[in-house]
């Protein structure tokens, strides 16, 4: 969606520029509750070892994580163990490799590996910038209200109608 995200009322009314006339109320201005989502069963070995990393790092001790985070924190766990894998690639056959052209000449190419270990860590960086788990986003973050949250504000509504 194009253009600047809606400012929250509540920073809105902290600013003193909150006009109750023009201002609709937002499910997305409801709070979050702190809590860890559940880890999938068929996560491979090296995401759910993220998994629990993330979780322990980002629910238990820093409290900014919600059952409502479990896709971002899904796809996260999912790009580093790509990472992995090209890295372990890379590791055992290098970042080359030879081939012969058609005219015959030698010429030394890239592996694949090599762009899809770039791609993963950019996602796996994007989705820890998404759950403000990289240090300069961590200030930013406030930590969330305890309590047993288990599904996103109105979320149930839609889902039963």
């Amino acid at each position: 969606m194009p253009g600047r995200r809606p400012k929250p009322n509540n920073l809105k009314i902290l600013q003193g520029t909150h006009r109750p006339d023009r201002s609709r109320v937002r499910t997305s201005d409801a709070p979050f509750e702190a809590g860890a989502p559940s880890k999938p069963s068929w996560l491979d070995a090296e995401a759910a070892a993220q998994w629990d990393e993330l979780v322990r790092e980002l629910a238990d001790e820093s409290g900014i994580l919600s059952p409502a985070h479990f896709g971002i924190v899904l796809v996260a766990c999912q790009y580093f163990a790509q990472y992995r894998r090209a890295q372990q690639f890379i590791e055992k056959n290098g970042e080359t490799y030879e081939t012969v052209t058609e005219s015959g000449s030698r010429m030394i190419r890239e592996y694949p590996q090599i762009r899809q270990r770039a791609e993963a860590l950019a996602g796996y960086r994007k989705c820890l910038n998404d759950l403000g788990a990289t240090p300069t986003q961590g200030p930013r973050v406030q930590r969330l209200p305890d309590g047993n949250q288990t599904e996103l504000p109105g979320i149930a509504r839609f889902l039963n109608s």
